[in-house]
């Protein structure tokens, strides 16, 4: 059975002094509502926006006629913040749909073959003391809670060499990428070496840096490398070759958190660039969109390790989108960020221990919020976390 589409509802809830979520609430007319989530740090006004147009749009629509126009189009002019705002309705509807058919949303995908999903820990936000003993003891706090896996972002103020040119001679740059070698270096020697470590460079990286980096990294022997450089077509084969260069040391290649299109899998399929991809369920068509980009991705042997840097509402539906995937390796998580992670949910029984996300199985994503919470904490002026010429 499906129902009518009433209101599309957006909420900027302010968690630090630079992090914003956004939240979307789609309510039905037989009164069920469904939370999803369009967090975009910076552009919060772009993606309210986007979701009021969508309202528009879809506002007494069936809902299973909507979800057929939240498929992401990548030429869509809204770029990112559509997507967003697209993403998060599809989320919303599937948490309505569970609650109607008293079923976790994930049945609407197919069989489980998990209900406890690996998590790894991002600590960079949290990470505010930068100097190398700062980054080991936030990595040595996570392997304390329980993560078998942490991940960091060392690489502060660098970017790639033909952006940096007109801001920092060669000097200043490889100072700053020895100083994210220390952070590695340090976290490596506090975690020790049997707990995985990841290792995301944000783009700031290019194709002359390859042959350096591994040798830099190779003997404090990360997981993986994510986003080195550039993920345009120019750039594949520079990826391509960090890959063939990594192996050997047992380092693979991830990244892609920005795709919106299962259709764009194969191109890094044929270019042999990425290992792992990691579509996010809040730009990617929500739960739909990364079941789509797992199946294209399996035809070339690649994994999906969702990206996931945000809030619990895409949390949840991370996690409920890794249940079905045949091919899934382990979930992001954010860490000790803010303490508003858990203050704003409520009605929740799903658990976060031992490093995994375990699943309650109650109907649709297993989530509320407390909406006096909402209230309490409006959106801050927060700005984007990354160059807008990175990527």
């Amino acid at each position: 059975m499906t129902n009518k589409i009433e209101a599309i509802e957006a909420f900027v809830f302010g968690v630090s002094a630079r992090t914003n979520w956004i939240f979307v609430k789609v309510t039905s007319e037989d009164g069920l509502y469904g939370w999803g989530e369009a967090s975009l740090n910076g552009y919060e006004d772009f993606v309210k926006l986007a979701v009021e147009r969508r309202a528009e749009d879809l506002r007494g629509m069936l809902e299973d006629v909507a979800r057929r126009l939240l498929v992401p189009q990548p030429h869509a002019a809204g770029g990112r913040a559509w997507h967003a705002a697209s993403s998060a309705i599809e989320q919303a509807l599937n948490d309505i749909w569970g609650k109607r058919a008293g079923r976790p949303a994930h049945d609407y995908f197919g069989p489980s073959q998990r209900q406890e999903i690996l998590l790894y820990a991002n600590i960079n936000r949290a990470t505010r003391d930068r100097s190398p003993e700062g980054c080991a003891k936030q990595a040595t706090d996570a392997l304390n809670a329980g993560f078998a896996a942490v991940k960091i972002a060392p690489f502060d103020g660098v970017l790639p060499s033909g952006i940096a040119k007109a801001e920092m001679d060669d000097s200043e740059r490889n100072r700053r990428i020895r100083v994210g070698v220390e952070r590695v270096a340090a976290i490596r020697g506090a975690i020790g070496v049997e707990t995985a470590l990841l290792i995301d460079c944000h783009w700031r990286l290019g194709a002359d840096d390859v042959e350096a980096l591994v040798a830099q990294l190779a003997p404090l022997r990360p997981h993986w490398i994510e986003c080195p450089m550039s993920e345009h077509g120019d750039a594949l084969a520079g990826w391509a070759k960090l890959r063939k260069l990594a192996a050997p040391h047992g380092i693979i290649t991830s990244g892609c958190e920005t795709m919106v299109s299962a259709r764009d899998v194969g191109i890094f399929g044929a270019a042999e660039s990425h290992d792992v991809l990691m579509p996010d369920v809040k730009y990617c068509g929500g739960i739909a969109g990364i079941h789509a980009i797992a199946s294209a991705a399996a035809g070339f042997s690649m994994t999906i390790a969702p990206h996931n840097p945000t809030g619990p509402v895409c949390t949840a539906a991370s996690a409920h989108a890794c249940v079905g995937l045949s091919n899934f390796s382990w979930l992001e998580l954010q860490v000790g960020e803010t303490p508003l992670y858990d203050s704003v949910v409520q009605d929740c029984g799903h658990r976060i221990a031992d490093g995994k996300f375990h699943l309650s199985g109650a109907p649709g994503l297993g989530i509320d919020l407390d909406m006096k919470n909402l209230a309490n904490h409006p959106g801050v002026c927060a700005k984007d976390g990354l160059d807008y010429r990175l990527g």
